[in-house]
């Protein structure tokens, strides 16, 4: 007899006790515990009005109602960064002025701003690299605007729903068809085509074929120390941008702590709100605006409210600038990402390029296969 219902017996009422006994302590623990978040949430909700002053000798030896760096900043307990939605559509791509911002090797130019909206690269000169060249005139056979398949006799294409997806296939097709049959693409003007070193190795002219090779690799080693140096300079705007995206976000001017013709004791209140708000930002108990948190902010409809919310010192304008300069770092960023791409794919034919040197100028024609892949 006796288990958890308390039997009789003396090692059973001993066992009984301890667990009784460890049941209040628990209950003892949690009670603390659901205190103290009850009051850490209490913390969370704005100050009543009547808790947003505080001095005088009165309250000297009195327990604070609230901190007393709290005592110039009114309805402002503990402010969490967060987004208010991710409902932004679209960002404005406009110049940086770096001077304004304390570097002037931030600036980004019209020219820059048009390049990033249409071709990053363009500043490399890329006339100087390729040309256009029409789709007939390089033997590639036109693309027929027809379907390859026709299930319309299928017994379970009858339906409305079957028909009006194979109309619509049959008019993308055509779409596509008229698209690639205009297109004009892009080729290398420094490298021999296909057909050209064909014939020079079929005529055995391999002095002109390796000379051929060799000035088109010199061409691309030109071209891919120009591609070196934009990553190079990408690079060092990303890492020098960063650190300033985050310091203007956090920024307070405590030399803007008034205007001119306004009284000394606002100029002096406006002075102890900018101070009160350092002192509690280098004591950690003000949140600081992270760049993961900024970037967040380029994709919020608010994202200028959700900044000054945050640090309520820093103006409109400035909150503009800190979007202005972290949509030109993704730029650069992104352009980075394209440059090695293109890196990596220029090495590739630079080393078909020495092969085919190589191989010509020893005085044996190039395989097939790498004068179609060159």
């Amino acid at each position: 007899g006796g288990g958890w219902g308390g039997g009789h017996g003396g090692t059973d009422d001993k066992a009984g006790g301890g667990i009784e006994e460890l049941t209040l302590e628990v209950d003892r623990q949690c009670a603390e515990e659901l205190a103290q978040v009850a009051d850490w949430a209490k913390g969370l909700a704005p100050p009543e009005a009547s808790g947003v002053r505080q001095g005088g000798v009165d309250h000297a030896h009195q327990p604070a109602a609230r901190p007393f760096s709290l005592a110039h900043l009114s309805n402002r307990r503990w402010v969490i960064p967060f987004v208010t939605d991710y409902a932004c559509s679209r960002r404005p791509l406009r110049p940086v002025d770096g001077a304004a911002l304390g570097d002037p090797l931030l600036s980004t130019s019209e020219a820059d701003c048009a390049a990033f909206a249409g071709q990053p690269l363009s500043l490399l000169r890329l006339d100087a690299h390729v040309h256009r060249v029409e789709r007939a005139r390089l033997g590639i056979p036109e693309i027929s605007g027809r379907l390859s398949f026709d299930v319309m006799k299928h017994p379970h294409a009858g339906s409305k729903v079957a028909r009006d997806m194979q109309e619509r296939m049959a008019e993308d097709m055509k779409l596509y068809a008229r698209q690639q049959n205009g297109a004009s693409p892009n080729r290398l003007s420094f490298v021999p085509s296909a057909a050209d070193a064909a014939q020079a190795a079929a005529r055995r002219d391999l002095g002109h074929l390796a000379r051929a090779f060799g000035e088109s690799a010199a061409h691309l080693e030109a071209l891919l120390e120009e591609l070196r140096d934009r990553r190079r300079d990408d690079a060092a705007y990303v890492s020098r941008a960063l650190p300033r995206i985050e310091a203007v976000a956090n920024e307070v001017d405590l030399a803007a702590h008034g205007s001119r013709g306004q009284p000394e004791a606002e100029q002096l209140e406006e002075l102890g709100r900018r101070t009160a708000f350092v002192l509690r930002q280098q004591a950690g108990a003000e949140a600081h605006a992270s760049l993961d948190f900024i970037f967040c902010l380029l994709i919020s409809s608010q994202g200028t409210a959700d900044l000054c919310r945050l640090n309520p010192f820093v103006s409109e304008e400035a909150a503009g600038v800190v979007f202005d300069l972290a949509v030109a770092t993704v730029c650069h960023a992104t352009r980075i990402g394209q440059t090695n791409r293109c890196i990596a794919e220029a090495d590739a034919l630079l080393r078909l390029l020495r092969e085919g040197q190589r191989v010509a100028a020893a005085g044996h024609a190039p395989r097939e296969d790498l004068i179609n892949n060159v």
